[in-house]
Parts: structure tokens; C-alpha cells; sequence
């Protein structure tokens, strides 16, 4: 024998559909809201004293450098006017973000072993790459030096 299913349908108006979409979208947002309420601002507080922390380890570590680097010997410094042609006007050195600016005047100027060291390696790095480009032969790559333009290797 075959059951018979009943169909139980209910009937809401109009009014009532309204209602019941009004209070679950409520609810919804009630819930929402008061999940972010309770994760958002301890989230953020956390994040912003660790950050706070952070930031005063990188500046209490800062200062610490300076005073090393103010206490530390100096070092008596004559950059010649003639690597003006090279370096402008001053070279500027930085150690740990610590900067100066020495000129390139040819006076003598008292600066740290640090950056002594610093300046020694820019001097080089500009020695290395003029004596690198006397030792380039140009004939090689653009003919002979008689400039003659049917001469020229490619």
C-alpha cells in the first residue's frame, strides 16, 4: 500500500515574511557585531604594544651606537680637491644610519674608525673602476683610435 504524504504549507502574510527577515538580519548583525567588538580591540592593543616595544629596543639600541660612535677615536681625514671631479663637492659616509658629510677640500677633518672604514672602501670602489676603464681597450670595441668609422668591430 502506498502512504500518503501530507503537504504541510504555512502561510504567512506579508507582514509576518517581513518580520521574520527583519529580526534575522538583526540578529546576524548583533552576532557580528559583537564578535568584532570582542576580537578587534584586543588585536589592536596587542599589536600596538608590540610595536611600542619594538620600536623603543630599536631606539634604545640606536642611542647605543651613538654613544659608542661619539666616545670611539677619531681619525684625522684630507680628501684632495682633486677627487672633486669624482665625489662632488663631499662624500657622504654612513654607518648604521649614522651619517656625515665630509668635504672634498682638501683640509683635515677628525672622523670615527667607522667611517673612516667606509670612506676607505669608496675611495677604492672609485680607484677600482677608473683603473678598470684606463684597462678597458677601447680599440677593441670601437675600432681604431684613428676614429676611422669603417674600421669599427662590432
Amino acid at each position: 500500500m502506498a502512504e500518503k504524504k501530507t503537504n504541510n504549507t504555512i502561510t504567512l502574510t506579508e507582514e509576518q515574511l517581513q518580520n521574520i527577515i527583519k529580526t534575522s538580519i538583526e540578529s546576524m548583525a548583533q552576532v557580528t557585531a559583537n564578535s568584532i567588538a570582542k576580537t578587534q580591540p584586543q588585536d589592536v592593543a596587542e599589536s600596538r604594544v608590540t610595536a611600542t616595544r619594538m620600536d623603543q629596543a630599536r631606539l634604545r639600541q640606536s642611542m647605543e651606537f651613538n654613544q659608542r660612535l661619539l666616545k670611539s677615536e677619531r681619525i684625522p681625514v684630507a680628501l684632495p680637491v682633486s677627487l672633486s671631479e669624482y665625489f662632488g663637492d663631499s662624500v657622504t659616509v654612513s654607518v648604521n644610519g649614522n651619517t656625515i658629510k665630509i668635504p672634498v677640500d682638501g683640509n683635515t677633518y677628525h672622523i670615527t674608525k667607522a667611517h673612516n672604514q667606509q670612506l676607505q672602501k669608496k675611495i677604492m670602489y672609485n680607484n677600482k673602476q677608473l683603473s678598470r676603464i684606463r684597462n678597458t681597450k677601447s680599440n677593441a670595441v670601437f675600432g681604431n683610435s684613428r676614429g676611422d668609422i669603417g674600421f669599427v668591430n662590432l
